[in-house]
């Protein structure tokens, strides 16, 4: 008896299956919670660009070509309404700009990788290629796959959001409109 225990080589089969079923009990807690992690940090690149956004508006309210108002196109060559703000690498979000609510300028759209689009939701009237008093900037993406999507807003200090469908977000910081990431 003595003799085969020394002899004995390797692991039984009951002991694989064992392991097997332990590393797959611990794989199917895992990943479900690898792949939220996985969205919520995707989701820093629409609070990254739109405190960007911010920033740029700042900056370009404080020019003396502005006026003290806020620019209405991202990065549009040669125009005296363009904050400078350009996206590097392969952006999630689609992004748009408005001014008052209503989209204002010719370059005041950046669309996702993936083609998506977002629109601002209107709140008041202002004309084409105005320099507008107030911004609104929105990113929006369709972070996990699922049907609802991922809306970021940031507003202008003084900017009012008027929507019944939108709450009120705190300016020049960006809030969760719609957040596709459960928590």
């Amino acid at each position: 008896m003595l003799n085969k225990m020394k002899n004995r080589k390797g692991f039984t089969l009951i002991e694989l299956m064992i392991v097997v079923a332990i590393i797959g009990i611990l794989a199917a807690l895992a990943i479900p919670n690898f792949l939220t992690y996985q969205a919520r940090a995707r989701q820093t690149e629409s609070q990254t660009n739109l405190g960007g956004i911010n920033t740029a508006q700042i900056a370009y309210s404080g020019t003396s070509a502005s006026g003290g108002n806020y620019g209405s196109e991202f990065n549009k060559a040669g125009s005296n309404l363009s904050i400078g703000f350009a996206l590097t690498g392969t952006n999630r979000y689609s992004y748009t700009m408005s001014g008052n609510g209503v989209a204002v300028g010719a370059d005041n759209t950046i669309t996702a990788a993936t083609g998506a689009v977002c629109l601002t939701p209107p709140v008041s009237a202002a004309g084409s290629g105005t320099v507008t008093t107030t911004y609104q900037a929105s990113a929006c993406a369709n972070i996990d796959g699922d049907n609802p999507i991922d809306f970021w807003t940031i507003l202008s200090p003084g900017h009012s959001l008027v929507s019944a469908t939108l709450p009120a977000g705190i300016p020049s910081f960006p809030t969760a409109t719609s957040n596709d990431v459960l928590n």
